[in-house]
């Protein structure tokens, strides 16, 4: 008698384990969103429709604009085409205040730096006064953002 309500018990125990498994896979998968979730927001944000679209800039292409070149002065690129096509991009900071930036992009995807306030990585008195705005954002195809945006 001993043995069957021992193996009851663990037949619950299982059940739970199981159920809890079942149940924490659901809430995972529910709370990725999806590719085009911005901000943690499952709207669709075109680059061009955001306060940031004046300040942003190319650098996902093979030649930078000299206003790209200019906007990135607080990094140093690199620009990889990997075999699958893929493009493999590191931002690697010149300021100890900045971080490093990595990046791949799918095909179709762009990536576009913001700049808000040109000039401010190596300022006279050696302040930033926003280190906000020396952000990457990735963008589709048609133009809509993929990664977050800053605060600012």
């Amino acid at each position: 008698m001993q043995f069957k309500k021992a193996s009851a018990k663990v037949w619950i125990s299982v059940l739970v384990v199981v159920v809890l498994l079942i149940v924490g896979l659901v809430v995972f998968n529910s709370n990725k969103g999806s590719s085009n979730s911005v901000n943690g927001s499952d709207t669709k944000v075109k680059l061009t429709d955001t306060k940031f679209a004046q300040s942003s800039y190319l650098i996902s292409d093979p030649t930078l604009s000299s206003d790209a070149q200019n906007a990135i002065s607080g990094f140093n690129l690199s620009r990889n085409v990997l075999a699958n096509g893929d493009i493999d991009i590191t931002l690697i900071a010149l300021n100890p205040e900045y971080q490093d930036q990595h990046y791949l992009l799918k095909s179709g995807q762009s990536l576009y730096f913001i700049e808000s306030y040109a000039g401010d990585d190596n300022p006279p008195n050696g302040e930033n006064p926003s280190l906000m705005d020396d952000h990457a954002i990735v963008v589709d195809s048609d133009g809509y953002v993929l990664t977050p945006l800053p605060s600012r």
